[in-house]
């Protein structure tokens, strides 16, 4: 007698798939800030700079070759390699491993975090009910960034004092989280894949603004430790992390009603600006505090509004490259951010480093941003 499979209910692969990113995520969020701190440590302050430039470039060589992936196997499989990938590796720092070897544990991890953040992105937009995309977005964010609310200030806290904990602290959730693949059935999205990126529809306008506001996501998490480093620089990332999370998750309501994605972009250009300004002008806890809460409101915000324009723009068959453009601008823009800001410091200090960020996040984000409200966006 044939044995028949059956898919499971939509409801319960949403939950998994919001289950299985928000694991994933609080792993990588654990390391996001200790492994440069960590790095800088041994290697010099430059050598956080660097790290963060590993993790996200080779992540982002890892998603441009997720669509192809897709195309050959299920995303459920794609999706639970990522997740050993990214989890495994962290153990290695139990050993209170080196510079060198960071760099490498770090590039290990960059090819899992590159699986799941597209394939995470693309399985939430596919498995969202009509007129609803918006906020399965936004709360696909708060999933996947809440713990950037707490899990760097931990991370930072662990690793110096207790390696082995620190370690398996760090692996466990994303290797946990590949009990919810048999939730998510044998989902597969190869029919998003098919299309050449030529043929794809992918707009380059969402892409450039985000890779700005992404700079400043990488530009925080790798130097607001060094800025305030009497205690002060975790409690900025959790402010950051927490406005992060809110930012994308309230946005999505907005972005469902249509014709605002322009506006938002742009003021959300300018309050990252100003968040970047405020970081490393003034020197005073409260306006750092302030800065710190206005930056990743708008970092959050132009995440949701360019990933559902870049999804909803592009063609049936060209929604996967879609999502890998968006997150590469996400990595390239987080790792190029981290290493930018680490040569600004090298030059004129971390402080006025975060003020010079903030002037070319407005020369690179707003023109963008302003051609998405004219032509169309708003």
């Amino acid at each position: 007698m044939p044995v028949v499979v059956t898919a499971p209910p939509a409801h319960v692969a949403r939950r998994a798939v919001f289950w299985a990113n928000g694991g994933a995520f609080l792993g990588f969020y654990l390391l996001l800030a200790a492994g440069p701190a960590v790095a800088a440590e041994r290697g010099g302050a430059g050598a956080a700079g660097v790290v963060t430039a590993v993790l996200m470039g080779v992540t982002v060589l890892t998603q441009l070759a997720v669509p192809a992936a897709l195309r050959r196997w299920p995303a459920t499989g794609v999706l639970a390699v990522g997740l050993v990938l990214l989890g495994a590796p962290a153990l290695a720092f139990a050993a209170e491993p080196g510079y060198p070897e960071i760099v490498a544990i770090t590039a290990v991890r960059g090819v899992g975090f590159g699986l799941i953040t597209v394939v995470g992105s693309l399985m939430v937009a596919r498995l969202a009910a009509d007129g609803t995309q918006g906020r399965a977005v936004g709360l696909y964010g708060l999933v996947s960034s809440g713990s950037g609310a707490f899990a760097p200030a931990i991370g930072l806290a662990l690793i110096d004092r207790w390696p082995l904990p620190a370690a398996i602290v760090m692996a466990a959730p994303p290797l946990v989280a590949t009990v919810m693949i048999p939730r998510l059935g044998g989902i597969r999205l190869g029919d998003s894949a098919t299309s050449s990126w030529r043929g794809a529809g992918v707009d380059p306008v969402p892409v450039l603004v985000f890779l700005a506001a992404a700079a400043a996501f990488g530009g925080v998490y790798s130097y607001v430790p060094l800025l305030a480093s009497d205690g002060t620089g975790r409690w900025l990332l959790t402010i950051f992390g927490v406005g992060f999370g809110v930012g994308r998750l309230l946005v999505g309501r907005l972005v469902d009603r249509g014709n605002a994605a322009g506006r938002i972009l742009i003021v959300s250009v300018a309050l990252t600006s100003a968040g970047m300004a405020l970081l490393g002008a003034s020197g005073h806890t409260w306006s750092m505090a302030l800065g710190a809460a206005a930056g990743a409101l708008g970092v959050g915000a132009i995440c949701t509004t360019t990933l559902v324009m870049l999804i909803a723009g592009s063609g049936p068959d060209g929604k996967a490259h879609a999502a890998t453009a968006w997150n590469v601008a996400y990595d390239a823009g987080s790792g190029a951010g981290g290493l930018l800001l680490g040569l600004l410091a090298a030059q004129v200090g971390v402080a006025d480093g975060f003020v010079l960020l903030a002037v070319a996040l407005i020369v690179v984000g707003m023109p963008p941003a302003v051609r998405a409200w004219r032509t169309g966006s708003r």
